[in-house]
């Protein structure tokens, strides 16, 4: 290769870290790690072994070891007496209650969501990212919905939930590819199609405001949803409402509860205007 080709080649390829995006540049990844074994806890895993934060997290057993010491000693896991198993600590409870208060605003419109959903025998939630998957953060639901098993705190993949659509096609350009790159990283295979899903998820919130979406994640039912967008910050969540297809149709759907689950979301975005809240992601 002459002198030539090779400042050419040097020039575009670059290095491993003017390859990364800005964003995950400025990332410590011991502390991503540590997060990401938090996040292993659920309110139906409540305690685990450090071999089984190793198999869910996919780290190395002796890093997922080390972690979880570190994460002892800081309050935020402790020890199940009398066994090796871990459960989150008192500084984890602290944190999750300071991060409740600051969504008081949805304790303040779940009677409202309650009543939408007894009224169309339906369910009606709140959710905010967290990686790839959306969380339930407040959820009303009628009789009729009560066999879903959702609750606050659930997780459902984005791909797989109308409010995963609606949120992702809210969000700016810079936020939005840094969670596809999430998507591709631990979901591949639900991968397939996001590109084409997105595009017709972005064309339906600019043509109507709202999107419809079927089966996605449960056969039978059918969602509309709505992005939840804070004026003052990136701040971006989404709301949406589930009914079986034997219920409800996509006309029904936009005619009757459109209008009044944009009015939720306008509601619940200006209040995250002025407390300037932060999603699971975002914090």
């Amino acid at each position: 290769m002459d002198k030539t080709l090779r400042e050419k080649s040097a020039l575009s390829s670059p290095t491993k870290d003017e390859a990364a995006p800005p964003i995950e540049r400025q990332q410590v990844t011991a502390l991503a790690r540590g997060l990401q074994i938090l996040q292993c806890f659920t309110t139906t895993r409540r305690q685990l072994g450090s071999a089984e934060i190793a198999r869910i997290t996919g780290l190395p057993q002796a890093t997922a070891w080390r972690l979880c010491q570190t994460l002892l000693r800081a309050g935020f896991l402790s020890a199940s007496l009398g066994s090796q198993r871990l459960q989150l600590g008192a500084s984890a409870l602290a944190l999750g209650l300071a991060a409740s208060a600051a969504f008081d605003i949805l304790e303040v419109v779940r009677p409202r969501m309650q009543e939408l959903a007894d009224r169309f025998n339906a369910s009606i939630s709140v959710a905010g990212r967290d990686g790839s998957d959306m969380v339930y953060l407040q959820r009303c639901v009628s009789e009729a919905m009560l066999g879903m098993n959702l609750q606050r705190g659930s997780r459902i993949p984005l791909v797989k939930t109308a409010m995963g659509w609606a949120y992702l096609a809210a969000l700016a350009d810079s936020p939005r590819s840094a969670v596809l790159r999430e998507i591709r990283r631990s979901n591949p295979a639900l991968w397939s199609g996001v590109e084409a899903q997105l595009e017709l998820a972005q064309r339906d919130l600019e043509r109507k405001g709202f999107l419809i979406r079927k089966g996605l994640a449960h056969h039978g039912i059918i969602a509309i949803a709505v992005p939840i967008v804070s004026t003052t910050s990136s701040q971006v969540l989404a709301i949406n409402c589930s009914s079986q297809t034997s219920d409800r149709t996509a006309k029904q759907l936009e005619l009757e509860v459109a209008p009044l689950l944009k009015e939720l979301a306008r509601t619940i975005g200006g209040a995250l205007s002025s407390t300037a809240v932060l999603a699971p992601s975002e914090r």
